[in-house]
């Protein structure tokens, strides 16, 4: 097994023992949020594209 997995599977097994993510959360940005939004608008009502196989 590879030196990384240790290290890994240590971390992972510190965080099931303190009940917290083993790394910091990032604060997203205003522009991150907005992006988001616009994917779990597009994700609840898909649309059907037409494309032509000369467009690809």
């Amino acid at each position: 097994m590879p030196k990384t997995s240790f290290s890994i599977e240590d971390a992972l097994k510190r965080a099931a023992e303190r009940g917290e993510p083993p790394a910091e959360d990032k604060l997203a940005s205003e522009e991150d949020d907005e992006l988001a939004a616009i994917v779990h608008e597009r994700l609840a009502a898909p649309q059907r594209m037409q494309v032509s196989l000369a467009d690809l």
